[in-house]
């Protein structure tokens, strides 16, 4: 029954992860990225999956 209700919450998540990932990426390239003035130094697969996992874990933030 617990991860009947785990899923819920997780289902929603991963679907709307895939969605931000998709709108930010249509207009953000990953080489262009800079971080404190400096270009990020992770291909471009691996910005990818950590935006990923930032944008699935986006619910699970508290709201101010």
């Amino acid at each position: 029954m617990i991860s009947r209700c785990m899923m819920w919450v997780i289902w929603p998540a991963f679907l709307m992860a895939g969605l931000m990932e998709v709108l930010v990426f249509a207009m953000v390239d990953p080489q262009d990225l800079h971080w404190f003035g400096q270009p990020v130094a992770l291909s471009a697969q691996a910005v990818y999956t950590l935006a990923f996992f930032v944008f699935g874990s986006s619910p699970c933030w508290p709201a101010p």
